[in-house]
């Protein structure tokens, strides 16, 4: 590389510092450049030459110089010996190198004059003279021609005087002490006391989204009974949209059932219903498609669930079959029981043993790491109850100590034994305690006239969704 010899370069390290001057030498086998008149943040570097590593150098640029780079190589290789000849060199070439940015365009005309474009102000060069050995940084170098004295030019020279100024000169001893003494911090607190209790609080305007009426308007009731005396409680919820859903009682929901039963509504369509539609709020519970994300297979989340041998056991085994058809990891906890299964249970456990989850009958085959959900479907008020066992105690210690949030699929009126976060009602609520927790209500795909039959004004209030979270009224 004996080419970059004598050549100006501007070398930008990875401290921050950047270097100025002339190359002595490129040694290839150490991977090193030396320098010499060598200026060290628009500063005279202390040492005549500096050897500086490949590894160390960020970015290198090399500098346009006037006069002509030939000439300047002249100078610097004569005898420093001759001190008539050297002094005679520097008279001729006593104008400033300046260092100018890469992406400025020079032009040189016939004469040796460098013409720039115009500039932004800012401190985009330094000029500096690299043949003046003595150059002390304080002291701006003559300009280049004195000819270009037009104010523009003025400007832009008086810039590069006010930058060039080291900032160690600016730096003076500042008193700590005694300007902090100066500073009374109770009258500053004082005057914001004073400043919050006379100042009156502006109210904001409100802000309505797209989907929200600016006129508010009663609740709207959709879903009306012909006799409320059939409910147990006169008990109604809200949708997010104002609709007012009431409750009902479970003999005037057994009633609706036996009816559609008739009509060939089977109780089979309501379990695939119920499974079907609760595994889709579920899928929004856990984070949505941010962890259904094929992708993340490593973020997929882990759902137990608690099926007992009742029609809301069948209602969790059929969700635990939807949530493992979109690689969930479940686990299905079954009660040990010597009695006979009812086919509707054999049937979704011989579907979801297809799927290779697991399912379990022990408390201590639950598992040992992280859950995020648990689905409760042990409470029922026609089945069985199992809250009177020792192992219901056991699994409901084992929630506490999880910490997962627990969804209870049709509980009993009663309420739950373990802690429930959400509640899912199917077709119409039921009068349910606030320890059931956030209440869900569930299509199930009724037809409409099914509940004229038993003497309810329906009126679907599920817009585009099959879940719907309900607000007390």
């Amino acid at each position: 590389m004996c080419e970059w010899v004598d050549r100006a370069v501007s070398i930008e390290c990875y401290d921050q510092s950047v270097y100025q001057g002339l190359v002595a030498d490129v040694d290839s086998t150490t991977s090193t450049v030396t320098l010499r008149n060598i200026i060290r943040n628009g500063q005279p570097y202390e040492q005549n030459s500096l050897s500086i590593l490949s590894a160390q150098i960020k970015d290198l640029k090399f500098i346009e110089t006037t006069p002509p780079i030939q000439k300047f190589a002249e100078i610097q290789s004569s005898d420093t010996s001759d001190e008539k000849e050297k002094s005679s060199h520097k008279k001729e070439n006593k104008k400033p190198v300046r260092v100018v940015r890469a992406n400025t365009a020079v032009k040189v005309n016939s004469n040796g004059e460098q013409k720039h474009p115009s500039r932004r102000r800012s401190n985009s060069f330094t000029s500096v003279d690299l043949t003046n050995t003595n150059y002390d940084g304080h002291n701006s170098p003559k300009r280049f021609d004195q000819s270009r004295r037009t104010p523009k030019y003025r400007q832009q020279a008086g810039q590069t005087d006010c930058f060039d100024v080291s900032v160690e000169s600016c730096m003076g001893d500042f008193d700590f002490q005694k300007n902090l003494a100066m500073f009374n911090k109770q009258q500053v607190y004082d005057e914001i006391e004073n400043g919050r209790r006379h100042r009156a609080t502006p109210k904001k305007p409100d802000k309505y989204k797209h989907t929200e009426m600016v006129i508010k308007s009663k609740p709207v009731r959709q879903i009306e009974l012909a006799n409320d005396n059939e409910s147990a409680e006169k008990v109604s919820y809200t949708t997010g949209e104002g609709l007012v859903v009431p409750c009902i009682s479970c003999e005037m929901r057994d009633k609706l059932f036996a009816k559609a039963a008739i009509a060939g509504y089977t109780e089979q369509t309501r379990i695939d219903m119920v499974g079907r539609n609760t595994s889709d709020m579920v899928f929004q519970l856990i984070g949505g498609s941010s962890r259904l994300n094929p992708q993340n297979n490593h973020q997929y989340p882990t759902i137990v669930l608690f099926c007992g041998h009742h029609m809301q056991g069948t209602y969790g085994i059929n969700c635990a079959r939807h949530l493992a058809n979109h690689n969930i990891r479940t686990v299905v906890f079954t009660p040990p029981s010597s009695a006979p299964l009812s086919p509707h249970i054999s049937r979704e456990l011989s579907l979801y043993d297809l799927c290779g989850n697991k399912r379990i009958d022990r408390v201590e085959d639950l598992p040992s790491g992280a859950v995020d959900l648990i689905i409760n479907c042990l409470d029922s008020s026609t089945g069985p109850h199992y809250s009177r066992n020792n192992w219901y105690r056991s699994l409901s210690s084992w929630c506490e100590a999880s910490r997962a949030h627990v969804l209870a699929i049709d509980p009993p009126l009663s309420g739950c034994s373990v802690n429930t976060k959400w509640s899912v009602h199917i077709g119409l609520p039921l009068p349910l305690p606030t320890s059931a927790g956030q209440t869900y209500l569930c299509d199930i795909g009724l037809p409409k006239k099914l509940f004229s039959v038993v003497g309810i004004k329906y009126q679907s209030p599920f817009g585009n969704k099959f879940c719907i979270p309900l607000h007390d009224d």
